[in-house]
């Protein structure tokens, strides 16, 4: 398959854009900015998308074919970037043939790599762009580090990380590489209301409004197998939470992670398994009546659905553990209070009044 992409890159002279993604959230962004990147351009573009091999969960995305209005050209590749060999690149032209602008859409960090040989390759201006992996983007490096390091020299993590982001910088000044912002958030104090509205945009045009899950309902999402520290350690008291809405007469729906693969545990009153494969997104953009709440553990859908929708979402936190990987989304919830008025926080370990605002 990546033998397949360098063909595609080095034969086809009209693609506009290359997005890399390995989750549905990431799919999503890519998709905002190449809506953006059309209204941008004043017209349909072309492009090639790759499905990327998560480090722990393999591949989570599995469109062969990606229909999107605003493209004339999708081709999809799935293969995992350790096996690309980034200096393969060459036009297949005989003569110079005129390439359009790139830009290159990648979550967390620029994919500077790919830009700076392309750029080499065939002579064009090449832009990357930045989107959102999730609420862990918006942690400092120090508490993203504490969270994601834990059995490892944190000093010496930081300092490789330190060093690799300013040669980073270095190699994007010294090879013309431009940078396009396009976060929901910057900088965590920030939301960009224009990015909101691409993503809002994109998950609508692409699912149909009928979906009735009922009048009174809440949804819980069961977190990632990485950040379990409060899900496993606590789904007793999740599960009495869940219960005492039951309780008074709210249906409870379970949406776990696409990543997780343990569930939540047994229950003892009813409960629905929404689809796992699907984001939580593009089930809520095609409900009928929006969910009352829904309850997580600082999972970026919080902060998205709340944002998106203004639907109420809570984040259950512990306060017994050393230190909670929920934190951080804690903490960028505060220092926003205006844009994230919607999301309560909440400590699993103290009594949780079911009562919605």
């Amino acid at each position: 398959m990546v033998n397949d992409f360098i063909k595609e890159v080095n034969s086809n002279s009209n693609i506009d854009f290359i997005g890399y993604a390995e989750t549905p959230f990431h799919l999503l962004g890519v998709k905002a900015f190449i809506l953006h990147l059309s209204e941008q351009l004043q017209r349909n573009v072309n492009g090639i998308i790759i499905e990327g091999k998560h480090s722990t969960a393999g591949y989570l995305l599995n469109d062969d074919v990606i229909n999107f209005p605003v493209c004339d050209y999708i081709k999809v590749f799935r293969f995992s970037l350790t096996e690309l060999n980034h200096r393969c690149f060459k036009s297949e032209s005989a003569i110079n043939e005129s390439r359009n602008p790139l830009v290159i859409i990648s979550p967390v960090s620029p994919w500077i790599r790919l830009a700076v040989e392309y750029k080499k390759a065939f002579h064009v201006k090449v832009d990357t762009a930045c989107i959102d992996d999730g609420t862990g983007a918006y942690l400092s490096r120090h508490e993203f580090i504490k969270i994601t390091q834990q059995g490892k020299t944190a000093l010496y993590v930081e300092l490789k990380s330190i060093i690799r982001d300013c040669a980073k910088v270095i190699v994007r000044e010294c090879n013309k590489i431009g940078e396009v912002e396009f976060s929901i958030f910057k900088k965590r104090s920030f939301m960009n209301d224009k990015v909101v509205d691409y993503y809002r945009r994109v998950i609508e045009q692409d699912v149909e409004k009928n979906n009735d899950l009922g009048n009174k309902y809440i949804i819980y999402l069961g977190t990632v197998d990485e950040i379990k520290d409060v899900q496993t350690a606590h789904n007793t008291r999740v599960i009495c939470l869940l219960k005492e809405f039951y309780n008074k007469g709210y249906k409870v729906y379970i949406k776990m992670h696409p990543r997780d693969t343990d569930g939540l545990g047994e229950v003892d009153f009813p409960v629905v398994s929404l689809p796992q494969e699907k984001s939580i997104e593009e089930i809520i953009a095609s409900v009928t009546n929006k969910p009352d709440v829904v309850i997580g553990h600082g999972s970026t859908a919080l902060l998205t659905l709340a944002v998106f929708w203004g639907i109420e979402t809570w984040s259950l936190s512990d306060s017994k553990l050393n230190y909670d990987s929920v934190n951080g989304f804690n903490k960028m919830v505060t220092d926003n209070p205006q844009k994230t008025g919607k999301i309560k926080l909440y400590d699993i370990n103290a009594n949780i009044e079911v009562n919605i605002h």
